[in-house]
């Protein structure tokens, strides 16, 4: 049977929580010029669109249903999948090390 640290992983879900509230509101300072799949109309929901983006980069599930469209929302985007990447090979090695 495989035993989970559960205080590391109570750390690594909050820091995880931080780094989506972080990054949905670095999006959210963006309009919807800056991606792919939003404009005016559909973007009435700022804040939810910026959240459900951040978690759909960051768990790299990539729908494609809005993408970055300016230089500075795909450096974000870059540095969230970044994290990503760390975050996992960190995170298993501290909940099952």
């Amino acid at each position: 049977m495989i035993k989970i640290n559960k205080s590391k992983l109570a750390k690594i879900i909050l820091f995880s929580l931080i780094i989506i509230t972080i990054f949905s509101f670095l999006f959210y300072r963006y309009d919807y010029s800056h991606f792919n799949g939003l404009n005016e109309n559909n973007d009435k929901e700022k804040l939810f669109n910026r959240i459900y983006f951040t978690v759909t980069t960051l768990s790299s599930a990539g729908y494609g249903d809005i993408t970055p469209k300016s230089k500075e929302v795909k450096l974000l985007s870059i540095i969230l999948q970044f994290i990503l990447i760390t975050g996992l090979m960190g995170g298993v090695v501290t909940i099952f090390g």
